[in-house]
């Protein structure tokens, strides 16, 4: 087991949906941090691995009531908040890779070698 941290944001918060098991504030956060299908529900999230069966981890007492108190109201801050996953359910942090930069030729009407004139 490991030991992940989960920041729940202000963008999950505005994405979120309420009583969307999948898209629930807690859920888009949930999507940074892990990699398989899983369910958010108001007492414990439902992990569905890859390679088969369930495995489920209660959510703290804390994150059930924001979870509750965005079902019935809307409203949530952002917060973060530990979960012990399996390392085989955690996702890897992609390496940090520059941007690619994209050369474009000169656009020109000027044949290559030719000397432009003035019109």
């Amino acid at each position: 087991m490991t030991t992940i941290i989960i920041h729940v944001t202000r963008d999950d918060i505005d994405r979120g949906r309420q009583g969307d098991c999948k898209s629930c504030p807690v859920a888009l956060a949930l999507r940074r941090a892990v990699r398989c299908d899983f369910a958010v529900g108001d007492q414990l999230v439902s992990f569905y691995p890859e390679e088969g069966g369930l495995f489920h981890r209660p959510l703290p007492p804390n994150v059930v009531d924001h979870i509750n108190v965005f079902d019935v109201c809307g409203e949530m801050h952002p917060f973060s908040f530990a979960l012990d996953l399996p390392e085989t359910l955690t996702a890897e942090e992609p390496p940090c890779q520059p941007d690619p930069i994209v050369t474009h030729p000169p656009s020109s009407s000027t044949p290559a070698g030719a000397t432009p004139t003035a019109t």
